[in-house]
Order: C-alpha cells, then sequence, then structure tokens
C-alpha cells in the first residue's frame, strides 16, 4: 500500500465527530418531545431507512438488527410493528438509555455474530447488517451466519474502498485490502476493506441468490440481499427442465451436514443448447441456490453445482430448478442433519442384472446383481447403504427411490471368484436376511 493510499485510510475516522455528539452516532426522538442530536441526523436516517425497501407495515414480522448501535434502525422497524431483535458485541449505553426512554420492547441481545446460532434465535424476516461487516476477523463466515438467520433479504452495508470511484478500480477480480492493525481510520478492529464488487461477490458466496447495490455513500456501499428468485412467469416461454438427480457433490449420496461445507450436484436436461449460471434457477427446501458452475455433458445433459442453503431445517428437503423463462421441474429429495431410522428391511428378490435369473450373479457378463428390498428407511442412499458378499463388500452403483420394494443396484468386481455366497445388506444399525446366490464365471 502507498504511503498517499495508508495516510488517506488512517484520516477516515470519525471520533471527534463523535465524541462532539457525547458518542450518539444515530439521532434520536423521544415520547416526551426531546430529542439527540447524533453523528448522523434524522434525516439522513430515514433517507437510509427508505432505500431498504422494507414494507412500510412490519406487523407479524420478526426483525434482526445486527450491529444496533444507538439502535435508531431497531427502534424503526419495532414503530412500523414488527417484532425486533437487536444485537451487539458490548452493551451500548445510548441503546439502553433510549430503549428505557422509548418504553420500547425490543429484545437486546449482547453477543458475538459467531455465536448467534447457540441463542436458537430462529429466521427473520428481514436482517440488518449495517457497518459490521469489516469489523470482522472472518468476513464470509459472518455473512454465512446472517444468511442462514434471514428468511427473506438482509441489507449489508460496508465500508469500501472504491465507493463512488468504482471507475478508478481496474481489475478483472474483486479484491479487498487487509488492515493488519489500525491501517484504517486509527481502529484495531477494522479489518478490511473490499471493492464494491468483492462485497457483492461476498454475499453471492454466502448464498443470497440475488444481491442488489442500493448506492454507495461516504465511502460505504449498501447491498440488498435476498434469498429467493424472482416468481417463475405465469407463461413459461420455454418448458421445465427434467431434473434427473440431486446428489452430493463429493460422495453421491443424498445425505448432508449443516456442520460442514457441502455441495449439491444437479444433472438435468433441457431445450437449450448453452446455458449460463444465471440462467439456472434451483431451490433447497424453502430457499434458492445460486450456481456455481453449469457445463453441458455428453448426451446433451447438464451439471450445476451448488452450495447447501444456510439456515436449512433438518430433515428432508425437496429439491427442484427451473430456468429463466420456464416452470420448476420435477423434484428430488435430499435429507439434512437426518439419521436414518435402523428398522427390519427385507431382500426379497436377487437377479442378475443382464441375464435376469434369478439368485445368480455372472461374472462373465459383468458381474451387475439388481436386488429388490422393502422396509429400507427412506434416507437410504449409496454411501449409507452397504452391501455384502460373505465377508467382502460389494460396490453399490443404484439405490432406487421407489417404496416399499426399492431397487438396488450392485457390481462383483475382479476379486470374487465363481461360487455359493450368500449376500445381506447393512443400513445404520439395521441388517437384512441373508440370501444365498451363485456367483458364476
Amino acid at each position: 500500500m502507498s504511503s498517499a493510499v495508508l495516510q488517506a485510510r488512517r484520516e477516515l475516522a470519525f471520533r471527534d465527530g463523535l465524541a462532539s455528539r457525547g458518542g450518539w452516532y444515530h439521532s434520536m426522538e423521544f415520547p416526551d418531545g426531546s430529542r439527540v442530536d447524533g453523528y448522523t441526523p434524522l434525516e439522513v436516517l430515514r433517507e437510509r431507512y427508505a432505500d431498504f425497501g422494507l414494507p412500510d407495515d412490519l406487523h407479524g414480522m420478526r426483525t434482526l438488527d445486527i450491529g444496533a448501535w444507538d439502535g435508531w434502525f431497531s427502534f424503526e422497524m419495532e414503530r412500523r410493528g414488527a417484532e425486533v431483535t437487536a444485537v451487539d458485541v458490548v452493551a451500548v449505553a445510548n441503546f439502553q438509555q433510549a430503549h428505557e426512554r422509548k418504553r420500547s420492547k425490543v429484545r437486546y441481545l449482547v453477543e458475538d455474530v459467531y455465536n448467534l446460532s447457540r441463542h436458537k434465535l430462529g429466521q427473520f424476516d428481514y436482517t440488518l447488517f449495517l457497518g459490521v461487516l469489516y469489523h470482522v476477523r472472518h468476513p464470509l463466515l459472518a455473512l454465512d451466519i446472517v444468511c442462514g438467520l434471514t428468511r427473506e433479504m438482509a441489507i449489508v452495508d460496508s465500508f469500501v474502498i472504491d465507493g463512488e470511484e468504482r471507475a478508478h478500480i481496474d481489475s478483472p477480480l474483486p479484491f479487498c485490502e487487509f488492515y493488519e492493525t489500525d491501517e484504517l481510520g486509527g481502529n484495531f478492529d477494522n479489518w478490511f476493506g473490499p471493492t464494491v464488487d468483492c462485497l457483492l461477490a461476498f454475499c453471492r458466496s454466502a448464498g443470497f441468490v440475488r444481491v442488489r447495490l442500493i448506492n454507495t455513500w461516504h465511502r460505504h456501499a449498501r447491498v440488498a440481499c435476498y434469498r429467493h428468485w424472482l416468481p417463475a412467469p405465469d407463461e413459461p416461454r420455454v418448458p421445465a427442465p427434467v431434473l434427473l438427480d440431486a446428489k452430493h457433490s463429493w460422495d453421491g449420496g443424498i445425505h448432508f451436514s449443516s456442520d460442514r461445507e457441502e455441495y449439491l450436484t444437479y444433472w438435468f436436461t433441457c431445450d437449450a443448447d448453452t446455458l449460463q449460471k444465471d440462467q439456472v434457477l434451483p431451490e433447497v427446501g424453502e430457499f434458492a441456490a445460486p450456481v456455481l458452475v453449469v457445463k453441458k455433458m455428453e448426451g446433451g445433459v447438464f451439471v450445476a453445482n451448488v452450495r447447501m442453503p444456510p439456515g436449512l431445517s433438518p430433515g428432508a428437503h425437496d429439491v427442484r430448478m427451473r430456468l429463466e423463462d420456464s416452470a420448476f421441474s420435477n423434484q428430488r429429495t435430499i435429507f439434512l442433519d437426518a439419521p436414518l431410522c435402523a428398522g427390519q428391511f427385507e431382500i426379497v428378490k436377487v437377479f442378475d442384472g443382464v441375464t435376469w435369473r434369478e439368485n445368480e450373479v455372472s461374472l462373465s457378463e459383468g458381474g451387475f446383481l439388481t436386488l429388490w428390498v422393502t422396509g429400507l428407511p427412506e434416507g437410504a442412499d449409496l454411501i449409507s447403504t452397504e452391501l455384502y458378499a460373505g465377508v467382502q463388500r460389494v460396490p453399490l452403483t443404484y439405490v432406487g427411490e421407489e417404496v416399499p420394494a426399492r431397487q438396488i443396484n450392485a457390481r462383483f468386481d475382479a476379486v470374487f471368484l465363481a461360487g455359493r455366497v450368500n449376500v445381506y445388506l447393512r443400513c445404520e444399525l439395521g441388517v437384512s436376511n441373508r440370501v444365498q446366490i451363485d456367483v458364476v464365471e
């Protein structure tokens, strides 16, 4: 960083102006007619709020204000009817004073953004995350948490290094400056300064599927971040895609964990010759998911990869997708944080997958085995289900979704020799019956 840029960053401080206002950053009006003239005038606060695009009437809605500071935005959402939770990393005396003078019912939580999940707050229709992002050392983690707490839209406000001067930043990639100590404004808790494009990319990467720059003002950018696609067209112009499969990108299963960085792969067909990632609109459960990569494979099948959206509840979730101008596809099912229930399941039929001879598998025909199983847990997949021939595990190639009898395909490889063997299934704690088959050359 050049000395001129470094000097400019150090001068971005407002401590003296804040001190002259008695430490009040927000101006405030009180029921008795008195007011506090803080660092930010009421007119500016009202203009900023109007830019957010929140509904005028917030009755019946839950809102979250992370980094509430003096609390003007919390109290304004409460005034409009919302049930409000305000969060700050320290107890701000001005907030507490305003809360008492306004006789407010806003819930005030003193907590670090990284620890919000332990409070089981649930989800909020709207979340404000104003002037906080550049104060956290792990910005993407913080935005993941914000996204997971938000049901509809979040407003993210952050310091940016280009602001109104975006044209002066010439880079094909989004980037940010890192401040190791007090390079920004003389504050030791200012950690980084993104470009506007970097801020938008951060918000998309966190799981927000539509990210709209509201404006830039005084070296800050304000961004509206949405959890859902725009509504599907009433009269689709193109046929809906056909979803062939949706599986874990790494292991090919249908079970996912919220404790890990998980990715989901869609296989689908459609009438398009080519697709860009912003033309593919997937959904997982109640939330949309931005596409990371989409490409066309041999045979005309498209593959799209998404990151599992934050904030999903444990259990089964329907997976579907559409294109910009189409209706939604058919659905598949995946499971999040959902342990299988071990029960009674039974192998009812076994065939060679090529010759269809019962209770036999032919190594010369490829060693393909097909089983029909009843009672298998709904969430059983290629990862959670295991097939054994004697003590040797047989690789599975397919676990069907049909119930109550589900098709399972496996392949005997070169380690198997001709002879008679018992085959059985394991799934979680359950073990099926044993069926004797002949392995033939």
